[in-house]
């Protein structure tokens, strides 16, 4: 019995002991996040590259802040060049030399895996997004906006909500997704490989699809309607359109109603 007890106790302090390098371990990853506020000239359009999650609202005046680990500020650059603003990681590492440089770099990737960088833009009026990467794009309310194009690549994502006045042109390629709901005159999708197109709550009064690979999409055209499918692709299209053209290969589906 003395032995077993005596076995406990071992255990005990054994386990104890062991108790303050786990909370090492786990306090090497957990970060520090600040919001930083980012003065820049004037921009129309953003272009994101990489992993980050950008947060869009309709605002009076320009406001563009980053939220960010402490350590890893300098590393995300915000520049603007003819009216876009650029939202891209900047590697660093390429300029250091040491062991524990790369042991950083190792532990901001895992961290960028776990939570991306948030960037919140306020904007007066948007006319273009432009993203690859793994980067998710969304929208704080409602966007009012008179003209947007937006092209996505890699595995971007986008979900808004837009009144737009007049045209809404979308490229999509490879693994994108697009969902938006609100009401515009005209829309464009164009869409390759695996990308989806989801603006069946996007009430349009025309809509044109030209569709490759196997690409979705789904739209609300109440006045015309004209889609060309490739491939293994597929169509849907509510809102009854008076004026219906429709290409679509034999690997295609379409559905109009």
């Amino acid at each position: 019995m003395k032995n077993k007890v005596k076995l406990i106790i071992s255990l005990s302090l054994a386990i104890v002991s062991l108790m303050p390098i786990a909370a090492q371990k786990t306090s090497d990853t957990d970060f520090e996040l600040i919001t930083e506020n980012r003065e820049l000239p004037p921009f129309e359009g953003i272009n994101v590259s990489g992993r980050f999650k950008i947060v869009l609202y309709q605002h009076d005046v320009q406001t563009v802040s980053a939220t960010v680990p402490e350590k890893f500020v300098e590393t995300v650059e915000t520049k603007v060049e003819n009216n876009i603003l650029y939202i891209n990681m900047l590697d660093l590492t390429k300029e250091k030399e040491g062991n524990i440089l790369e042991n950083l770099k190792i532990k901001y990737n895992d961290y960028l895996l776990r939570q991306p960088i948030e960037i919140k833009i306020g904007i007066p009026d948007l006319k273009s997004i432009y993203a690859k990467g793994a980067t998710r794009i969304e929208s704080q309310g409602a966007l009012i906006i008179n003209n947007l194009t937006i092209e996505l690549s890699g595995a971007s994502k986008a979900e808004l909500n837009a009144n737009i006045a007049n045209s809404l042109n979308t490229s999509l390629s490879e693994a994108t997704k697009i969902d938006i709901h609100g009401k515009v005159e005209n829309i464009s999708v164009k869409a390759n490989g695996a990308s989806s197109f989801n603006g069946s709550k996007l009430i349009a009064k025309n809509a044109k699809l030209d569709l490759n690979g196997a690409a979705r999409a789904e739209v609300h055209a109440t006045e015309s309607f004209d889609a060309n499918l490739n491939g293994a692709t597929k169509a849907v299209c509510t809102g009854s359109p008076k004026s219906v053209k429709q290409v679509v290969s034999r690997g295609s589906s379409m559905t109009i109603k």
